[in-house]
This record gives structure tokens, sequence and C-alpha cells, in this order.
């Protein structure tokens, strides 16, 4: 078997898209497409790319700057009675 059909046959194992009620072909209960596995594969990569962006970007957050201020008047504000 060549590499391509090897890969090819993986790609289709990726398939969460198929349908066991509605499609029949060759007698197969789970026909899995070439489509539908790398749509599969690409949703999967882009989700673990998501969760892994946020996980590095939490971790990241180890410096915290913290700055107060505060200003008094020496002199008070006339109050008008």
């Amino acid at each position: 078997m060549s590499f391509l059909k090897r890969l090819k046959k993986l790609i289709k194992v990726a398939d969460f898209f198929y349908s066991t009620e509605m499609l029949r072909y060759d007698d197969d209960l789970e026909y899995k497409t070439l489509t539908g596995g790398v749509v599969s594969l690409a949703i999967i990569v882009t989700i673990i790319m998501g969760f892994a962006s946020m996980i590095l970007n939490t971790l990241d957050l180890n410096t915290f700057t913290i700055s107060t201020e505060i200003v008094k008047n020496k002199v008070p504000t006339p109050s008008i009675v």
C-alpha cells in the first residue's frame, strides 16, 4: 500500500460527519469521505490551537504591575456658603 493510499485512509477514518442512517453506499453502513475527514481534522486543529493559545496567554501573565497615586491638596478649596 502506498503512502498516499494510507494517508487517504487515515483521513477518511477521521470523518466525524458520516451518516449511518441516510447514506448507504456500496452496502457500507459507515461510508466516510475524504472531504469530511479533512473538515473534521481542520476543526480539531483549530480548537487545539485556540486552547493552546489561551493556555499560553494565561501562563504568560506572570508580571503584575500595581501603581497607586495619592494626591492631597494642601490648600483646601474655598466653599461658598
